[in-house]
């Protein structure tokens, strides 16, 4: 009986370890999805920045071309 009994202790004890292992894990996913979602929105703002930047980079190439433009005579004539 003492076998059983040690064989018993043995598989709680697994059985504990095991629960914690898969709430551990569970933990460890949810703590993921929370950076995935952290990421995706520092990405997004990221992007947004980026196309402002375009926009800005495009408005400016605009000006300096008309000002080339016009200080060469290119539009006088």
């Amino acid at each position: 009986m003492t076998d059983d009994g040690a064989l018993r202790a043995m598989i709680y004890e697994t059985r504990q370890d095991v629960r914690w292992i898969k709430d551990t894990l569970k933990e460890i996913k949810e703590a993921n999805q929370a950076q995935d979602e952290r990421i995706a929105e520092i990405k997004a703002r990221q992007d947004k920045q980026t196309g402002r930047d375009g926009v800005i980079a495009v408005a400016i190439s605009a000006v300096v071309a008309f000002f080339t433009a016009l200080a060469s005579g290119g539009w006088l004539r």
